[in-house]
């Protein structure tokens, strides 16, 4: 098993939240997936939350358009995360949290996106 030391980051944002007419998260995950410089990110779609307006999201069969929370999450090396992160920060409405963590690989081999 090796480690490596990474930065990791999370965007927060939610599924209202749009640039021409695209979902942002959407196109967020396009633009790193695009720019090649981090080896991946995921988007997680939350079922509920509130922000800063302490309003509580939720999806039910009266209100399934609320505006859910949505977070990307990606790792990779500080210098990296900060190429990456001049992607995300062109964009406003969001939230981004960073912090230093190490990375596990228990698999030495490389490239493993079956």
């Amino acid at each position: 098993m090796t480690s490596k030391e990474v930065t990791m980051v999370r965007v927060y944002l939610t599924e209202g939240d749009h640039v021409s007419k695209t979902q942002l998260a959407k196109k967020l995950l396009e633009d790193l997936h695009r720019s090649k410089i981090i080896a991946g990110a995921t988007i997680f779609r939350g079922v509920a939350g509130f922000g800063s307006h302490f309003a509580i999201h939720e999806a039910s069969i009266l209100h399934p358009e609320a505006a859910l929370p949505m977070v990307i999450e990606f790792f990779d090396s500080a210098d990296r995360i900060a190429q990456a992160l001049d992607y995300v920060n062109q964009y406003s409405n969001i939230r981004v949290v960073t912090w230093k963590a190490t990375a596990f690989n228990t698999d030495d081999a490389q490239g493993h996106d079956e």
